[in-house]
């Protein structure tokens, strides 16, 4: 230790001793150094003679006399230069001066200050002063080139302080060694800092021995090749798919190991290849088919003839950018997520690990297909030839109709040879040309209650027409749009047909708009109609076309019991009725008749409702007997034709119990176009006597008020002129039963 601290004094000597630009004495100086130098070490009696150049200089001399014997030598060549001054080389020429100390004055040689050689002049790999200085700071192919400041302060001048001072040379770790948070370490041997690998995974020797004499550093020492996870595993794929490298070997050098992870890549670096992003190759560089990386991509995203172009968001969740969290994972397996187009139509798609189940790209919501689940690495043709995803025609929810072309003509000629590609499998059901109303099933279908609903309705989708839009209708009329949706888009999309018995974008005072309640519930079977359309008997509820009012009025004051009249009309007190219309739910195919969806006649019913008020077609009294115009006083009831002419035509033959109970017969509805149109149609019969009573009554001048609910001119009510339905009456009452005769 005393002999590095000397020599270091000694050159700090000639330093000073040189600091005069003009005196070359310095430079016979160092020589008179030398040559104590030389003294110093031939006056080491014991050195052995073949220990090699560095033996002398080793500071291990074997005992103090060395040591004051080189410092004597050392002390002396110093003197000598100094005395030497600058007339000791007088051919030097006066401009000759000093040459300046550099950092290979002591250390280094040539141009490059890493050792070897050392401050003491060794040069053997395995002194930690020497080590490996020269492979780190020399120009290599495989990394970058080490700076000094790397691991030490290099000063700005000789005479620094901290510079020349007992040795070893501090270790300061920089930037490049503590990258990526890493704290470097050195015990004097190993170094475990960033540029070997200690951020990184798999290296064979991330923590390389200083003095280990080289072969310290090669392509796989400080990371695995490739890293293990989270690194892909790209099996036998070189770095130079997403790092600047030719293969194993970096483009820059001076990039390799610099603190930063230079990434260049694109889909294709890891998977895929120029032709694009979908296998093979796979991340593991396997390219059969029969590699489950590798399977059925090319033949879903290449072009194709026969269907719509696929695209990697159709099965995968597809990153922004390399490092997202979802892209690359420890288990190396891409997870199937579906997208839009697997999932059309409702559709529920499931993978196995060998086999697609469920997706709409393979008829998962059609029938009939022979292969609609197919195992994912047989790429032969056989699993997408025609009638694999389908049936020809699918065997459910689709017209019983061979020829594809029939309603597809626009997809596919009659040979079953696609003609569009861009529109087989894209999502949507595509029909060819202007296919009229009734190609795919009757008109209406002879399922359930269709042509009883429809048996004139205009051959319209969502169409909203009734048999009021007819000339001479002889049936119900009703719209398509009065049970299924108004919308296009819901027809020929699969499935049971979608009923749809409200929408509030329907017109106003329209049907679809007249009960916002209305259900639809399916029937227990799906059935299927010759066409294979599929349908259930289901049950209507809450819809206005099948309904009746339904009334209340408990507690209606009684003339000359509960107040005395003052003459006709008679003045009530005031009393409550409650009328309301109650929807009936009728089961869809079922026979409803004159009473499915109102009383037939309808009546009142006391307590519920007393003297008939607020009901004049039918009342039943306290003692269940039966009144008004059902009984019209023992006589035959009236039929519905003398007040609803414009509906019914005909007189219902009709039977009577003990208590009076009136029931009727069916009759014909005459007048489809005023029956469940959304008013209750009063239309006198005007064209015939009514000849039930022994004088025969003209009704040719009797009127309605559908807002006051009043008839007037009504002859059958003899002096009453003016009569609101649902005026309180009770046989037994003498001011209700003289309302009308006035005796």
């Amino acid at each position: 230790m005393l002999r590095a601290r000397t020599l270091t004094t000694v050159m700090i000597a000639v330093c000073l001793a040189g600091c005069d630009c003009s005196s070359t004495g310095a430079v016979d100086g160092i020589t008179m150094v030398d040559a104590g130098l030389d003294a110093a070490v031939d006056a080491a009696p014991d050195a052995a003679p073949d220990a090699g150049p560095d033996a002398g200089l080793d500071a291990s001399a074997p005992d103090a006399t060395l040591d004051a014997e080189v410092d004597e030598a050392l002390e002396a060549g110093l003197d000598a230069a100094l005395d030497a001054g600058p007339d000791a080389s007088p051919d030097a020429g006066s401009d000759a001066g000093p040459e300046p100390l550099t950092c290979t004055s002591c250390h280094g040689s040539g141009d490059e200050p890493a050792p070897p050689v050392d401050t003491l002049g060794r040069r053997d790999t395995s002194l930690p002063t020497v080590g490996a200085h020269r492979e780190h700071l020399g120009a290599g192919s495989l990394y970058r080139r080490r700076e000094c400041t790397d691991c030490h302060i290099v000063p700005d001048q000789i005479d620094e302080e901290g510079h020349v001072d007992d040795p070893p040379a501090e270790i300061v770790w920089a930037e490049v060694a503590s990258a990526e948070e890493v704290v470097p370490g050195w015990d004097g041997q190993y170094c475990t800092v960033y540029c070997h690998g200690v951020t990184l995974a798999g290296g064979e020797n991330t923590t390389p021995d200083w003095t280990g004499g080289g072969g310290e550093a090669y392509c796989g020492s400080c990371h695995g090749v490739p890293p293990p996870a989270p690194h892909p595993d790209v099996g036998q794929v070189t770095c130079g798919g997403c790092h600047p490298f030719d293969r194993f070997t970096p483009l820059d050098p001076q990039r390799h190991g610099d603190g930063n992870l230079d990434v260049d890549v694109s889909c294709t670096s890891c998977h895929g290849s120029d032709l694009g992003p979908a296998p093979p190759v796979d991340t593991h560089g396997n390219d059969s088919t029969a590699d489950r990386g590798v399977g059925a991509h090319a033949s879903h995203l290449g072009e194709s003839d026969w269907h719509a172009q696929v695209v990697c968001t159709d099965c995968h969740l597809v990153p922004g950018d390399v490092g997202d969290a979802t892209h690359i994972d420890p288990d190396g397996v891409a997870e199937l997520t579906f997208g839009d187009l697997a999932t059309t139509d409702r559709a529920e798609p499931e993978w196995d690990g060998t086999s697609c189940s469920g997706v709409y790209c393979h008829g998962g919501t059609l029938s009939g297909g022979t292969q609609d689940s197919p195992t994912w690495t047989q790429v032969d043709g056989t699993q997408a030839a025609c009638g694999t995803c389908h049936g020809l025609p699918p065997t459910s929810g689709h017209p019983r109709r061979d020829g594809c072309a029939r309603c597809h003509g626009g997809v596919v000629d009659e040979d079953r040879h696609i003609v569009a590609p861009e529109l087989h499998i894209n999502g949507e059901v595509d029909l060819g040309g202007d296919l009229p109303c009734g190609s795919c099933h009757d008109l209406p279908p002879a399922t359930g209650s269709h042509q009883t609903h429809a048996a004139l309705a205009a051959p319209e989708y969502g169409g909203l027409g009734t048999a009021a839009d007819l000339e001479s209708p002889d049936g119900y009329a009703f719209g398509c749009g009065y049970c299924h949706p108004l919308d296009q888009g819901h027809h020929m999309n699969g499935g049971l047909a979608e009923v749809e018995l409200y929408d509030p974008a329907a017109p106003e005072g329209s049907l679809k708009s007249s009960s916002p309640d209305a259900a639809y519930e399916e029937g227990p079977d799906v059935l299927t109609d010759t066409f294979g359309v599929d349908y259930t008997l289901g049950t209507c509820s809450e819809v206005y076309c099948h309904g009746g009012m339904q009334t209340s009025a408990p507690d209606v004051p009684e003339p000359g019991v509960d107040f005395e009249p003052d003459g006709y009309p008679l003045d009530y007190p005031p009393y409550e009725v409650d009328r309301r219309r109650v929807p009936t739910a009728p089961v869809w195919g079922g026979d409803l008749g004159c009473g499915g969806c109102h009383g037939y006649p309808p009546r009142g019913e006391f307590p519920g409702v007393e003297a008939g008020a607020g009901e004049s077609h039918a009342f039943l009294d306290p003692d269940g007997y039966e009144d008004l115009h059902i009984w019209n006083h023992g006589r035959d009831p009236v039929p519905c034709r003398t007040c609803h002419l414009a509906t019914v035509e005909e007189i219902a033959t009709f039977a009577r119990d003990e208590m009076g109970l009136t029931t009727f017969d069916e009759v014909e509805i005459a007048g489809y176009d005023r029956h469940v149109d959304g008013t209750i149609d009063v239309e006198f019969d005007a064209t015939e006597l009514f000849d039930i009573y022994p004088t025969p009554l003209d009704l040719g001048d009797a009127r309605w008020d559908a807002e006051t609910r009043t008839c007037t001119n009504v002859a059958c009510h003899f002096e009453q002129t003016s009569v609101t339905f649902g005026t309180p009456y009770r046989y037994d009452n003498y001011w209700e039963c003289n309302v009308c005769h006035r005796m």
